[in-house]
Protein backbone atom coordinates (compact mmCIF):
# COMPACT_ATOMS: atom_id res chain seq x y z
CA UNK A 1 0.00 0.00 0.00
CA UNK A 2 1.51 3.63 -0.88
CA UNK A 3 2.09 5.94 1.56
CA UNK A 4 -1.07 8.78 1.08
CA UNK A 5 0.98 12.44 1.09
CA UNK A 6 -2.26 14.76 2.23
CA UNK A 7 -0.18 17.76 2.70
CA UNK A 8 -1.72 18.98 -0.70
CA UNK A 9 -5.02 18.57 0.03
CA UNK A 10 -4.47 20.12 3.68
CA UNK A 11 -2.54 23.49 1.61
CA UNK A 12 -6.39 23.07 -0.53
CA UNK A 13 -8.43 23.10 2.83
CA UNK A 14 -6.02 26.46 3.82
CA UNK A 15 -6.19 28.07 0.88
CA UNK A 16 -9.75 27.36 0.46
CA UNK A 17 -10.60 29.01 3.89
CA UNK A 18 -8.71 32.00 3.23
CA UNK A 19 -10.39 32.84 -0.17
CA UNK A 20 -13.14 34.83 0.61
CA UNK A 21 -11.39 36.66 2.83
CA UNK A 22 -9.06 37.22 -0.17
CA UNK A 23 -11.56 37.92 -2.75
CA UNK A 24 -13.28 40.83 -0.48
CA UNK A 25 -10.16 42.57 -0.19
CA UNK A 26 -9.39 42.53 -3.79
CA UNK A 27 -12.86 43.70 -4.59
CA UNK A 28 -12.21 46.60 -1.79
CA UNK A 29 -9.00 47.45 -3.69
CA UNK A 30 -10.55 46.79 -7.24
CA UNK A 31 -13.47 48.84 -5.80
CA UNK A 32 -11.62 51.45 -4.07
CA UNK A 33 -9.71 52.25 -7.85
CA UNK A 34 -12.39 52.47 -9.70
CA UNK A 35 -13.72 55.21 -7.21
CA UNK A 36 -10.77 57.10 -7.23
CA UNK A 37 -10.56 56.87 -11.27
CA UNK A 38 -14.19 57.98 -11.37
CA UNK A 39 -13.65 61.03 -8.72
CA UNK A 40 -10.61 62.00 -11.03
CA UNK A 41 -12.33 62.14 -14.14
CA UNK A 42 -15.58 63.61 -13.18
CA UNK A 43 -13.61 66.40 -11.50
CA UNK A 44 -11.89 66.80 -15.19
CA UNK A 45 -14.94 67.08 -16.72
CA UNK A 46 -16.72 69.53 -13.92
CA UNK A 47 -17.52 72.49 -15.60
CA UNK A 48 -15.78 75.16 -13.67
CA UNK A 49 -16.81 78.22 -12.44
CA UNK A 50 -15.91 79.04 -9.01
CA UNK A 51 -14.21 75.72 -8.47
CA UNK A 52 -16.58 74.85 -5.71
CA UNK A 53 -18.04 71.85 -7.82
CA UNK A 54 -14.94 70.50 -8.93
CA UNK A 55 -13.90 70.53 -5.40
CA UNK A 56 -16.72 69.21 -4.17
CA UNK A 57 -16.39 65.47 -5.49
CA UNK A 58 -15.18 62.72 -3.48
CA UNK A 59 -16.24 59.22 -3.24
CA UNK A 60 -16.32 57.22 -0.20
CA UNK A 61 -16.24 53.42 0.41
CA UNK A 62 -17.68 50.53 2.75
CA UNK A 63 -17.11 47.28 2.82
CA UNK A 64 -19.46 44.54 4.64
CA UNK A 65 -19.28 40.91 5.47
CA UNK A 66 -21.84 40.95 2.37
CA UNK A 67 -20.69 43.65 -0.17
CA UNK A 68 -18.43 46.45 -1.15
CA UNK A 69 -20.30 49.44 -1.81
CA UNK A 70 -18.97 53.04 -3.14
CA UNK A 71 -20.37 56.58 -3.38
CA UNK A 72 -19.27 58.66 -5.76
CA UNK A 73 -20.33 62.23 -6.27
CA UNK A 74 -20.61 66.13 -5.57
CA UNK A 75 -21.40 67.70 -2.00
CA UNK A 76 -22.28 71.08 -3.69
CA UNK A 77 -26.14 70.94 -3.59
CA UNK A 78 -26.57 71.82 -7.00
CA UNK A 79 -24.49 69.27 -8.45
CA UNK A 80 -27.46 67.36 -9.76
CA UNK A 81 -28.72 70.59 -11.39
CA UNK A 82 -25.45 70.25 -13.34
CA UNK A 83 -25.59 67.23 -14.72
CA UNK A 84 -29.04 66.36 -15.68
CA UNK A 85 -30.34 69.98 -16.32
CA UNK A 86 -33.69 72.28 -15.41
CA UNK A 87 -35.86 73.93 -17.64
CA UNK A 88 -33.54 76.67 -17.99
CA UNK A 89 -29.93 74.92 -18.31
CA UNK A 90 -28.82 72.70 -20.57
CA UNK A 91 -26.95 69.52 -18.81
CA UNK A 92 -23.31 69.25 -18.71
CA UNK A 93 -22.69 65.53 -17.55
CA UNK A 94 -19.88 64.99 -15.79
CA UNK A 95 -20.82 62.35 -13.29
CA UNK A 96 -22.27 59.76 -16.24
CA UNK A 97 -19.71 60.13 -18.43
CA UNK A 98 -16.94 59.20 -16.04
CA UNK A 99 -18.84 56.11 -14.26
CA UNK A 100 -19.17 55.14 -17.94
CA UNK A 101 -15.52 55.31 -18.82
CA UNK A 102 -14.77 53.30 -16.36
CA UNK A 103 -16.99 50.49 -15.44
CA UNK A 104 -15.70 48.41 -18.06
CA UNK A 105 -12.61 48.43 -16.09
CA UNK A 106 -14.07 47.43 -13.24
CA UNK A 107 -16.04 44.79 -14.81
CA UNK A 108 -12.90 43.14 -16.17
CA UNK A 109 -11.18 43.40 -12.44
CA UNK A 110 -13.87 41.76 -11.11
CA UNK A 111 -13.80 38.68 -13.65
CA UNK A 112 -10.31 38.40 -12.66
CA UNK A 113 -10.76 37.85 -9.07
CA UNK A 114 -13.67 35.35 -9.72
CA UNK A 115 -11.60 33.76 -12.36
CA UNK A 116 -9.01 33.72 -9.67
CA UNK A 117 -11.03 31.62 -7.01
CA UNK A 118 -11.84 29.19 -9.33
Amino acid sequence: MADLDLSQLNQLIVDMTAAPQKAQQSVRLAVQKAAADIKRDAQMMAPVDTGNLRASIGYETKATADSVEAEIGPTASYGIYVEMGTVNMAPHAYMGPAFDRHAGNLDDALGQILDGLI
